[in-house]
């Protein structure tokens, strides 16, 4: 089967989960360490394999508003991790990505939501994203802040944390080339 990329960075292939990616996306969503800062602790395999299913089910669907995308290393085939580009309830774009522990602090993170944001704004039309993390997710909130501006903090009551939103417009994206 070939894969076709979502996107390339320099040293990452962005793509479509494949069945081969199962135990994968199951270890990552199952380490309490990679999953600490998300709504939960890690998974479990059956929760794991049911997301997993659901996700490569909506890929085709026509009302699709969320998409999760495996992130390989270009020249090992390694899987990395997973980004997600979301739809909300505003219309805008939401973006966020999830690395195997292996790969943190190699500048993995940085590279993907660098290169999301640039396919969110050239390939999917968006007027603006924004991305969040929880306000002690220090390694996330300076990936993030390297490429959207801060717009707000607020207690997410949801999930009994601060978290810190922050957004780029179009035009910002495109001035910021200037």
């Amino acid at each position: 089967m070939q894969i076709f990329p979502v996107f390339q960075t320099d040293r990452l292939l962005v793509r479509r989960l494949t069945a081969t990616d199962l135990l994968e996306f199951s270890n990552l969503h199952g380490d309490d360490e990679v999953m600490f800062f998300t709504e939960t602790n890690g998974i479990d395999a059956e929760r794991s394999l049911l997301d997993f299913n659901r996700i490569i089910q909506q890929y085709d669907a026509p009302d699709n508003k969320f998409w999760i995308w495996a992130i390989e290393n270009k020249l090992t085939q390694d899987f990395i991790g997973i980004c997600v580009l979301s739809i909300n309830s505003e219309n805008e774009i939401e973006l966020g990505y999830r690395l195997n522990k292996k790969f943190w602090r190699l500048g993995m993170g940085s590279e993907v939501f660098k290169g999301l944001v640039k396919h969110a704004f050239e390939n999917e039309n968006a007027e603006s994203v924004s991305a969040e993390a929880d306000s002690f997710n220090i390694a996330s909130l300076k990936i993030i802040e390297k490429q959207l501006n801060f717009c707000s903090e607020y207690y997410n009551t949801e999930l009994n944390r601060l978290d810190i939103l922050y957004k780029l417009s179009k035009k910002e994206y495109y001035n910021s080339f200037c």
